[in-house]
């Protein structure tokens, strides 16, 4: 019995929820019919939407929660504020789960329209454009191609407003095909008719009055539903037309009937320019007086216009990166987190990598120093035998050169083949003392890689470090300054100094190598040197030519480093 009491409370209270959650569908239902019924929203709305928002974002499925969100968007869309209305159709978008079969695609089709819409009264054609492409794509998935093709005719709308009249022709056109497969006649006539007007602004009479009798007979099915003579823009056209054929009298009628139906600028000016073909002043004065004051009308009312836009415009874009500061404040914790993370694996891995290639540079230096001095030890061994094999030909080319003394004529020939013996084995050894000596510098310079921070150290670097990069009243490099810094280079890296001296370098080739070893940048060479950037380059070029064969300046610094080292 002591837990009766607690069931039965929430049973009540699951039977509330049913109550409740089944009052806000209604409503939801309700608000929707009145959307359909093109009932003009009021700020009295609010309440209610703000309510079936809050309720179907914890309660509703998918379908109610776009549903709500985009109510919500109409609502304030009819009462102007149209950046909080785009922030609730975005809303509204993302609530949809398009990989449901049970997915409203008809709603959502709908809040696309309605922010392309919002996007062409704000100036934004490139998000319009965007929208209308969705829209179309929606429609097409949910089988309703009067929608998709209505939508993509209205692409012509954003590429007016960028001013491009061929894509508009292209879209029209191809708008005016589809609504002719499907069958509906009204829509294509409709489609094209803006055409009419870009055509006779190129003066395109032809194809101006072509596509207009088009219109008119496509029309003329719906006569009775549709007078066109009692649409404005038709009798603009009309008139316009007419009026560059020479029918003044006929353009004249459409003018006034133009007037009448709320098009007074057009009209009055269409009037004044017949006037003025026909020569009447008195009707050219009084016509072009009201075109004036029709004229001043419009560009006020349009300039108002814009600057509510322009507002509009500027609101939106405000309040779209307000919900994204909004939105980075949500995720500022993970990202830090994340990041921290990331800073803390990539400091580990450099860490490794660095050691694993310094330790890599070390042995693959122990090794080649070990080669080296086994080759020195090869080669030394060679020419101490040569040396001791030329001692023994010397030897025996004696007591042969002493028979000839004696008169022994046929030693003559044998001296001089051990005469031209001895000179071969001397340019052998000569070759072999100069290999010797290579490979000493170069188990030198390897040696004193590890060194190469002291050599950087020495006064005669900081020096040229000092003038590289000089400060107000810095001197330029003397004589003295360059003979300490080529002898310092001969002493810490004698085999790179053997080197670029055993070619034939001018005197600027020579000292760019030497600073180049030294990691000095081109500028600071240039200032050194006492030229250009650009002549620097020039002579790296030819410095690479005459050291390795190659006329690629950008690799001399590295295989100036590798000079000695590898």
């Amino acid at each position: 019995m002591k837990y009766f009491g607690v069931i039965i409370s929430v049973l009540l209270a699951l039977s509330s929820c049913s109550h409740e959650g089944e009052a806000m569908r209604q409503r939801l239902d309700y608000v929707s019919q009145c959307n359909r019924a093109d009932t003009v929203f009021t700020e009295a709305w609010l309440p209610t939407v703000d309510s079936l928002v809050r309720f179907f974002d914890r309660h509703g499925n998918a379908n109610e929660r776009m549903m709500a969100h985009y109510l919500q968007g109409r609502v304030h869309h009819d009462m102007g504020e149209a950046p909080i209305a785009l922030e609730c159709y975005q809303k509204a978008t993302e609530m949809a789960d398009t990989t449901r079969n049970d997915c409203d695609l008809y709603t959502l089709y709908a809040i696309y329209g309605q922010m392309a819409y919002l996007f062409h009264k704000q100036y934004l054609p490139d998000d319009e454009m965007k929208a209308l492409k969705t829209s179309e794509r929606i429609a097409w998935k949910d089988k309703d191609t009067l929608s998709a093709i209505k939508s993509y005719e209205l692409r012509k709308r954003p590429y007016f407003l960028k001013g491009e009249s061929d894509s508009m022709l292209l879209i029209m056109e191809n708008a005016r095909e589809q609504y002719l497969l499907y069958g509906d006649s009204l829509q294509a006539s409709q489609a094209v008719f803006p055409a009419i007007s870009i055509h006779f602004d190129r003066k395109e009479y032809d194809m101006a009055e072509g596509l207009l009798c088009t219109y008119e007979k496509e029309r003329q099915c719906y006569a009775k539903e549709d007078d066109i003579n009692d649409n404005g823009t038709y009798c603009c056209v009309k008139g316009r037309i007419l009026m560059a054929r020479g029918k003044m009298d006929s353009a004249a009628h459409y003018f006034h009937r133009a007037i009448t139906l709320g098009y007074p600028e057009t009209g009055f000016q269409g009037l004044m320019t017949v006037y003025e073909q026909k020569g009447i002043p008195d009707s050219i004065t009084k016509y072009a007086r009201l075109f004036a004051e029709a004229n001043d009308s419009s560009y006020l009312n349009v300039n108002q216009d814009i600057v509510h836009k322009t507002s509009a415009m500027y609101n939106f874009r405000h309040q779209q990166r307000m919900a994204e500061l909004n939105a980075a404040k949500v995720k500022i914790s993970h990202l830090y987190i994340v990041l921290l993370f990331l800073a803390i694996v990539f400091l580990i891995t450099f860490g490794a990598l660095s050691y694993k290639q310094h330790m890599d540079k070390i042995k693959h230096k122990e090794k080649e120093l070990a080669n080296l001095n086994n080759k020195l030890a090869m080669i030394t061994t060679d020419r101490d035998k040569a040396l001791f094999d030329m001692e023994l030909m010397r030897n025996a080319y004696l007591v042969i050169k002493e028979e000839v003394n004696k008169g022994n004529v046929q030693m003559t020939l044998k001296v001089e083949a051990y005469k031209q013996r001895i000179e071969e084995m001397g340019e052998e050894i000569s070759r072999k003392t100069q290999q010797v000596t290579e490979l000493q510098h170069r188990i030198s310079d390897l040696t004193a890689v590890s060194d190469e921070g002291k050599l950087l150290e020495s006064p005669s670097v900081k020096r040229m470090g000092t003038m590289a990069y000089p400060k107000k009243g810095t001197p330029m490099p003397t004589e003295n300054d360059w003979k300490a810094l080529d002898e310092d280079i001969r002493k810490s890296l004698p085999y790179f100094h053997h080197f670029i001296n055993s070619k034939k370098l001018s005197r600027q080739e020579y000292y760019l190598c030497i600073l180049l070893r030294l990691g000095f940048a081109p500028s600071g060479i240039a200032t050194l040197l006492n030229t250009s950037k650009s002549r620097i380059a020039q002579v790296k070029v030819a410095a690479s030519e005459k050291l390795f064969g190659i006329r690629d300046s950008r690799s001399l610094s590295s295989r100036l480093n590798d000079v000695g080292a590898y």
